[in-house]
């Protein structure tokens, strides 16, 4: 469970891990979307790409996610076991009901997101790291490194 503040509305926002099965579907739009997006197919040049490039694709996967009615259905299917103010669960009516909430809408749906999805991602890093332990190297090599002056 993650508890913060909401930054626009200052209302209390508890993010609960939804239900396994809502949790896989919210996964299964994600990928959906970052697959149709086509940021997959360009990850290998992003160690060459200036910044405005890399918004520009982030931009593109944001909107991809945000018009997708499949992600916007699972994620409120994530979001209906999320309590604002300890009595109000963050369904599509209490959003209609609250408007000020709409200010934090980004940033109460990222954290959501980030609660219901790590576990999946979690155990994957592990598993590759298992499976293939010289990909951790490989990929470390191929990101773009900071430069020390």
């Amino acid at each position: 469970m993650l508890e913060f503040t909401a930054k626009n509305s200052g209302k209390k926002i508890k993010i609960v891990p939804a239900s396994f099965r809502n949790a896989c579907k919210l996964k299964a739009e994600a990928m959906k979307c970052l697959k149709d997006s086509g940021v997959l197919s360009k990850i290998k040049e992003f160690s060459n790409v200036n910044m405005a490039t890399l918004i520009n694709e982030l931009a593109s996967l944001i909107i991809s996610l945000d018009t997708s009615d499949g992600f916007n259905s699972a994620v409120f299917d994530c979001l209906s076991v999320c309590i604002c103010d300890n009595t109000h669960a963050l369904t599509e009516q209490y959003f209609n009901d609250c408007p000020e909430l709409w200010e934090d809408y980004y940033e109460i749906v990222t954290k959501c997101v980030e609660v219901n999805l790590r576990p999946f991602f979690k155990s994957l890093s592990s598993e590759l790291q298992t499976r293939f332990p010289q990909t951790e190297d490989s990929l470390t090599s191929e990101l773009p490194q900071e430069k020390m002056s």
